[in-house]
């Protein structure tokens, strides 16, 4: 019997998918927990932290932190506060020029000073040479002509070796982020979830990359997965996503541990709008969530319009503070200590020669590098 083109590319998807299925289900079983590994990392009740991803590079530059005037380490600063907990982006390969260092050596260089002063770190996988956010996911060049089968198996093989990498370094992660607000998908346009078959893909592509971390993670306790998401105060972006994520017709369920969110305060979403958005997302899905980006100006140097939370809080120095202040204590409020934490977005990152400095005067240095009154903020009272 001849078949037909339609019934060929039919046949054809099938055994792709079936193809698929067998591998994922392969990773699942081989990178499941040996007898060995009966724990995963367990996290303190309330976090708090920075994500510090340009510091190296800031001093590398000659920048020298102070606190009240007197030189000394940023990470010492952070840590007289009680944070306990700090943020690293990777890319896959970056430019190297500017503010696009952050490779796996440059990580795990960093990491290890992190975990030598005994912060827990979070590892954010961008799965991309650049920065990826909602408006942009871009493939890795090196991966981009890979076929769908190929790039899942890529993204396995990736986060496996990312993490045995850091592993081997004394740079284990405790909690990694499979994606940077992942609202659009990643590696587009493969895992763009809008897209025709975008949610299976995306499903399949974070399956991969969960799967590999946790195969590198065998024979230690096993970091905690999170899954990130911007613009954490848009109430029902959390249902419409994971609703959609999670659906069995898409290759749902997907186990993760964590809910990560970016608040930033703009138009009219304030405290109380973040809140209530929260507050929906752990009725429906009984998760702990951290807000791991967040950050606001204590002047008005580049500023766009006039923004509520603005209004409230006032642009000054105290209102940085107190911004901070209230923004974890209502995270922590939340019932049955859902609400594990927040993390405060380049706190470290100043406009140094050789260093562009996109978001005007959010960070938690002046342009001296003495520490601001907001760093009090961080101390999770």
């Amino acid at each position: 019997m001849k078949l037909s083109r339609g019934h060929t590319q039919s046949i054809e998807s099938l055994i792709q998918s079936l193809t698929l299925l067998a591998i994922i289900a392969f990773w699942y079983v081989s990178g499941a927990p040996s007898y060995s590994q009966t724990t995963t990392v367990t996290l303190p009740v309330f976090v708090t932290g920075g994500d510090v991803s340009e510091l190296l590079r800031e001093e590398q530059l000659g920048a020298v932190y102070k606190d009240k005037g007197v030189p000394g380490d940023a990470l010492r600063m952070f840590k007289m506060r009680g944070c306990k907990i700090m943020r690293l982006r990777l890319w896959v390969n970056p430019t190297d020029k500017g503010e696009m260092i952050n490779d796996l050596p440059y990580t795990i260089a960093l990491g290890r000073r992190l975990k030598s002063d005994g912060f827990m770190l979070l590892l954010d996988l961008h799965y991309s040479d650049t920065w990826a956010d909602p408006g942009h996911q871009s493939t890795p060049a090196a991966w981009q002509k890979l076929s769908f089968p190929e790039l899942v198996t890529q993204v396995y093989n990736y986060s496996r070796d990312v993490i045995s990498a850091m592993r081997k370094a004394g740079a284990m992660p405790d909690i990694v982020e499979v994606g940077n607000e992942i609202n659009s998908g990643i590696l587009w346009p493969t895992g763009r979830d809008e897209l025709p078959g975008g949610w299976a893909h995306l499903n399949a592509l974070l399956k991969a990359g969960i799967a590999g971390v946790r195969k590198a993670s065998i024979g230690t306790a096993r970091p905690q997965i999170m899954l990130h998401l911007a613009n954490g105060a848009t109430d029902g972006l959390s249902e419409w996503f994971y609703d959609n994520l999670q659906a069995p017709s898409n290759g749902g369920p997907i186990d993760f541990d964590l809910m990560g969110f970016s608040y930033y305060p703009t138009g009219s979403n304030n405290l109380d709008d973040l809140k209530f958005s929260l507050l929906h997302t752990i009725g429906r899905y009984q998760k702990p969530i951290i807000i791991v980006e967040t950050a606001y100006p204590s002047g008005d140097g580049r500023l766009g319009p006039a923004q509520t939370v603005y209004a409230q809080y006032g642009i000054s120095p105290a209102g940085q503070k107190k911004f901070l202040t209230d923004l974890i204590a209502m995270v922590k409020s939340l019932p049955s200590s859902y609400g594990r934490g927040v993390i405060y977005w380049a706190p470290e990152w100043l406009n140094e020669p050789g260093l562009p400095q996109f978001y005007g005067l959010n960070p938690l240095f002046d342009s001296d590098f003495n520490a601001k009154p907001a760093l009090d903020a961080l101390t999770p009272n």
